[in-house]
């Protein structure tokens, strides 16, 4: 009788533990491929992303170059006569369905995608901490002792990511948002990055002291290295008014090269600017003006990474994404986008 009871038990535990090891392995296979599975569709997202950018200003490709003076005469009589605000309020209003569909990809599905798959593999497949440092019977007696810690992080995370979410969405909707790129070393910058949330301001300031980004992934890769240590981070920017360089002033446009002085000459409500690269093919990058900070460390709203490709692959972030949430001007500008949001739908409804 002793002997079946004891059959009967260890049957129980044999079974409660292939349930375990078949769930461990079903989740484990899910968040392995949900992060491929939803940046499949990136194309496609990616080319609304363009056509947005596209009609936010239709003569950006005829104002490439920067030695003649005419792109800033046609943008002189564009503002003085109010048609380019007009345009301007014209395309926020009208792109309001397209900015929520990329916003609602790029700043709900696939950041929460790749948050929580990151925080799961981080809660089931540990590498962070002194646990990275642990093999064999110390691994799994560390393993399960910090069970609880590991839960207790993971629900506290995902709440968090959710509120991160929340706030980019309003913000994306609110303000003109684009899906950019920024190409680095993955080691050494891309996970520091998005782990951190801070960013450092370069020394390779071509139009300006700031943070650099490409409206494309192949403007991105000109500046990282090839192989596997290709770091490009998919982030979300709001240039919050993006000055053309062929529409500045000749005496602004010759400082092309010296950036630090350009950038503190571009005054005003100006924060970014936009300049076409020639090259082998020329294009598009953009400059996040940062004047006086060379070499610092910053945290800015208008920065909120979404996602991280290691050599042209979307890939696990260990410890996950820095909480946008915890960060004072982002929670305000959030906050500020949703009341604007609730203030316009109480006022068409009321």
């Amino acid at each position: 009788m002793i002997d079946k009871e004891i059959l009967y038990v260890a049957g129980l535990l044999v079974s409660f533990l292939i349930f375990v090891v078949a769930v461990f392995l079903i989740i484990t296979l899910i968040t392995r491929f949900a992060r491929p599975l939803i940046y499949f569709f990136s194309p496609l997202f990616f080319s609304l992303n363009i056509f947005l950018w596209f009609i936010s200003n239709p003569l950006r490709y005829y104002w490439k170059d920067t030695k003649k003076g005419g792109s800033r005469g046609v943008w002189l009589f564009l503002s003085v006569t109010g048609i380019g605000f007009l345009w301007w309020c014209f395309i926020y209003v009208l792109s309001f369905p397209l900015r929520l569909l990329i916003a609602i990809y790029y700043d709900v599905i696939l950041y929460l995608t790749v948050s929580i798959s990151d925080n799961i593999d981080e809660l089931l497949i540990p590498k962070l901490g002194k646990i990275k440092h642990k093999k064999g019977v110390s691994y799994i007696a560390y393993y399960l002792i910090t069970i609880p810690f590991r839960i207790a992080k993971f629900a506290f995370s995902n709440l968090f990511y959710f509120l991160d979410s929340f706030l980019m969405l309003g913000i994306s909707i609110v303000f003109p948002t684009y899906t950019m790129y920024h190409g680095t070393k993955f080691n050494e910058a891309a996970t520091k990055i998005s782990q951190s949330g801070t960013w450092r301001v370069g020394s390779g300031n071509h139009v300006g002291t700031g943070i650099y980004f490409g409206i494309t992934e192949r403007t991105a890769k000109h500046y990282a290295p090839s192989g596997e240590d290709m770091g490009i981070i998919i982030s979300r920017v709001t240039l919050s008014f993006c000055k053309t360089i062929s529409t500045m002033k000749k005496e602004h446009r010759d400082m092309v090269g010296n950036g630090e002085i350009l950038a503190q000459q571009t005054k005003g409500i100006f924060r970014s600017i936009e300049h076409w690269r020639d090259g082998n093919s020329g294009w598009w990058e953009y400059c996040l003006l940062k004047p006086k900070q060379m070499g610092s460390l910053i945290k800015s709203w208008r920065l909120r990474p979404v996602a991280v490709t290691k050599n042209g692959k979307i890939t696990r972030l260990y410890g996950g994404f820095s909480h946008y949430s915890l960060h004072i001007p982002s929670v305000i500008a959030g906050l500020f986008s949703w009341w604007f949001i609730y203030t316009l739908l109480e006022l068409n409804y009321s």
